[in-house]
């Protein structure tokens, strides 16, 4: 997490309801994902992207330079049409989607999958985004790759390890690795470090939505 973020995340007075948006629209978090987007989009793949908090998704196509992204409110045409792009696109290609993508979905050109902003330890909804990656391909040396990016030191980790040993039970895999095993070098200038002001753009953001969900409990 950024010094910001942590200092937040720590904070006695930090409600559970805070913490989770503050570990899933982590500014490090954000730059591993853009990183490996790139990379993965670069080589071609059909990445879909996983966020479980409408916050969460509106903040990563922002750093992602993108406006399109689905949700349980998005008209159904513009959701078809977005799916049709996916799968008809030449070359790599990318999803931002919410949980409402974990069932009854055709896109089996998917390959990878990023999961970047989790609420809870659902063992199911692991399997079902398993599955997203796991179809057969008309590429058939199309790698299947699930990532589930996480917020050191909060609560996600728990969320992440509770999904991975019900998995892992099953035969699946996984390899832990750092966020600097990630990133590209600083000196690249290829998916930078979020600029302050945007981080602050962000907090506010935060804030106000605390401030909307604890009105909407008074009232």
């Amino acid at each position: 997490m950024s010094p910001r973020f942590r200092e937040l995340y720590d904070s006695p007075a930090s409600r559970n309801e805070l913490r989770r948006l503050l570990h899933i629209c982590n500014p490090i978090k954000a730059r591993v994902c853009a990183s490996l987007l790139k990379r993965h989009v670069t080589m071609g793949d059909k990445v879909m992207v996983f966020c479980d908090n409408i916050l969460g998704l509106h903040w990563f196509a922002k750093v992602f330079g993108d406006t399109t992204f689905v949700h349980g409110e998005t008209p159904h045409e513009k959701r078809e049409r977005y799916f049709k792009e996916f799968k008809e696109a030449k070359g790599g290609a990318y999803l931002l989607i919410s949980r409402v993508g974990d069932q009854s979905l055709d896109l089996p050109n998917a390959n990878v999958l990023l999961q970047v902003g989790i609420t809870d330890g659902s063992r199911m909804q692991e399997g079902q985004r398993l599955g997203r990656v796991q179809r057969k391909k008309e590429d058939e040396e199309a790698p299947a790759l699930f990532y589930s990016i996480t917020s050191e030191g909060t609560k996600e980790e728990e969320f992440a390890r509770n999904r991975r040993d019900y998995t892992e039970q099953y035969g699946y895999c996984y390899d832990t690795c750092h966020s600097s095993h990630v990133l590209f070098p600083l000196a690249t200038g290829i998916c930078p470090p979020v600029p302050e002001f945007v981080e602050t753009e962000l907090l506010l953001a935060i804030e106000e939505e605390m401030g909307f969900r604890e009105k909407k409990e008074k009232g």
